[in-house]
């Protein structure tokens, strides 16, 4: 037990490290201005509309969960759903590490609980939704600005070779996302080297118990559709609460589309779980695609976004779950 907590202490040490690396980089090449920081403060009806618009497609996300419980035949009320939801976004922020969040979610989920397995298995088809329609806006905004330019002949950031490699390697990434999903989701049995892998995997039962819950979601493709839906709905108002703030610190080179394009590989550089609320990765990968499109002002964005971020996740979802009072069977029923 002290070498699990112990190694999770240097684990947690080396992830500072890397936030404090990272800054002192930026600051250090003149990619980071502490002073552009300050135009926040002088217009706080934009960081209002920004943290509505975020707070908003979080709830958003929440009947997405919502919808991917129903697929499993488990039902669980809006409030409470929001409340796991907060609690886990807390948990995110105060144990360092994005997954961190959603055990405790998982925990308070599936306590008392059966089936385990198949209410786990919502948590992780969730993000994973999440990450797809990401993907798929991203996806589907290159594939639009590649006709419109091609059809004007003027190809505009587009010339950028960097810039072309990122969109077919997006491009990519979403194929392989929908033939995975297609093997996985889609089909509506057993495919025998799935067998195969089940049968050799650790902890065989437990993962053919998710498995066999993954499946359920290729049954009820109206569901998952509505799912779908909602998490694109949520996706778009999150990328409008980010696009918010671009007024507050002068970016104007971007057009609606680039945004479209550019925000969602932001937010998924942000997702990866290197760094508590992605805190420096996030300002390096904003900075980055940035500059692709001709800004310089990525890390100051990605600053003024993990302000919020922070903000609502400690403020909001530590109130949250001090006064949740969540019992062993008031979380989750079957339907």
């Amino acid at each position: 037990m002290k070498s699990s907590i112990s190694k999770r202490g240097k684990w947690n040490i080396l992830r500072f490290a890397l936030v404090a690396a990272i800054f002192i980089v930026l600051y250090k090449t003149g990619q980071f201005d502490m002073v552009r920081l300050r135009c926040a403060f002088k217009r706080p009806d934009l960081i209002m509309l920004s943290a509505s618009l975020l707070l908003l497609g979080v709830l958003v996300n929440v009947q997405r969960w919502r919808i991917l419980l129903k697929v499993q035949d488990f039902y669980i009320s809006n409030t409470k759903a929001i409340k796991l939801t907060l609690i886990g976004d807390f948990f995110s922020v105060a144990i360092p590490g994005s997954v961190s969040g959603d055990i405790v979610k998982a925990y308070y989920l599936a306590r008392g609980k059966k089936q385990k397995e198949k209410l786990i298995t919502t948590i992780i088809l969730d993000r994973l939704v999440g990450l797809y329609t990401m993907i798929l806006i991203a996806t589907l905004s290159i594939i639009t600005t590649f006709l419109y330019s091609s059809i004007n002949g003027d190809y505009g950031v587009w010339t950028n070779p960097t810039l072309r490699a990122l969109g077919y390697f997006i491009f990519t990434v979403f194929i392989l996302l929908n033939i995975m999903g297609i093997i996985i989701v889609g089909s509506r049995g057993r495919y025998k080297f799935v067998e195969f892998l089940l049968k050799k995997a650790p902890f065989h039962e437990a993962v053919t118990k998710i498995y066999e819950a993954v499946i359920q979601y290729g049954h009820k493709p109206g569901l998952m559709l509505n799912a779908m839906f909602v998490s694109i709905l949520a996706q778009i108002i999150i990328l409008m609460g980010v696009w918010s703030l671009f007024s507050i610190l002068g970016i104007n080179l971007l057009t609606a589309i680039d945004c479209l394009v550019a925000l969602p590989i932001c937010l998924a550089i942000n997702s990866i779980p290197l760094t508590p609320g992605g805190l420096g990765v996030g300002e390096a990968g904003f900075q980055g695609v940035f500059l692709l499109f001709g800004s310089d002002k990525g890390a100051e964005l990605a600053i003024l976004y993990h302000m919020i971020y922070f903000g609502q996740r400690i403020g909001l979802g530590g109130m949250v779950y001090l006064f949740s009072g969540f019992s062993n069977k008031e979380v989750v029923d079957s339907a």
